[in-house]
Parts: C-alpha cells; structure tokens; sequence
C-alpha cells in the first residue's frame, strides 16, 4: 500500500533572504567559530552588517506557533522579548520550485539554511500578512526533516529573533 506524499493544510507563503555564507566569508564578514554574520565596527558604536544575500525567494510553508510565542523575558534593562515560530514546508513543494538539492543522504537537502532571514509572509492572494522587522529579525536558527512513519517529506524550520554578533576583536577574543 502506497503512503500519500500528502500536503501543507492551511498554506502561507514566506519570503526568506538567504544567507550566502561564500560571499560573506570573503567580505570578512562571517564569524567561523559562531558561524554567523557578524558587524563591522561604524562611528557610531552599532555596527553595520557585513551579510551578503542570494536572492530573495517565496515559498509556500505552514506558520506553527508554540505556547511561549512572544514570551516576555526580564532582565534589568527591561523586557527582552524572544520569538520563536516553526515553518512547515512539504519536500514536493521545494522540488517543484528548485530550492531542493539531492544528494546521497536521505533523498537530499532543502536551500534553507541557518543564517537565513524571514521578510515577512503572505497568503495565497498574494495580499501581505506581516512583515518582519529587519533589525533584530527573524531567522532560521534549525532545519530537520520530519514527516510521517517512513516518509520524510516536510522539513521544519525554527525560526527565532537574534542580534547579530559583533567581530570577534571587539568581544575581546
């Protein structure tokens, strides 16, 4: 008996910036030891990212949210509020759209990367739902496969806010 490839239920489509980590790397503009972009140091002491971005892409994905979304955390500056959000995407919809990469793992690999940033999110009109912020954030700090019994055929995305790191001078190592 044949197991459905199945679907995504309720589809949103997000539009993801994606890191390249070559073009940052030779901007020296990637932190190898934290292996994520990092700032350059500016006048006015904030920094100015050093990221380099493919081109930009949109791709249907589920939007799952957990109990602890927008959870307040206080610290002695005040609130510090941390998000965090999980994408769904089915592996047939990347295929059919070029962002899959096969190889001899389990059937291959999905363009999505750590490092890369959500722009914001759109339904199935195209109208806009949100949009995210650029400064902290939202990125993909976790790609797995999951699926059902012996199909793997979504893959899940953590996305969580962050600031970018500075370079590894200025936090002193």
């Amino acid at each position: 008996m044949a197991v459905s490839r199945g679907r995504l239920i309720f589809p949103t489509f997000v539009t993801i910036e994606r890191l390249d980590v070559e073009a940052t790397r030779a901007a020296s503009g990637y932190d190898e030891i934290f292996r994520e972009t990092q700032l350059s140091s500016t006048a006015d002491g904030l920094g100015e990212s050093m990221r380099e971005n493919k081109t930009v892409i949109t791709v249907p994905c589920q939007l799952e949210e957990k109990h602890f979304f927008e959870k307040l955390n206080m610290v002695v500056q005040g609130n510090a509020p941390h998000t965090l959000l999980f994408l769904t995407f089915h592996v047939g919809d990347l295929k059919r759209l070029g962002y899959w990469y096969e190889d001899n793992d389990w059937g291959g690999r999905p363009a999505l990367n750590v490092g890369d940033q959500i722009l914001g999110f759109k339904d199935r009109y195209n109208q806009q739902l949100f949009k995210v912020p650029k400064n902290p954030g939202l990125y993909i700090v976790e790609v797995k496969p999951t699926g059902f019994l012996s199909t793997q055929n979504l893959i899940v995305c953590v996305l969580g806010d962050r600031a970018q790191s500075s370079s590894i001078a200025e936090r002193g190592g």
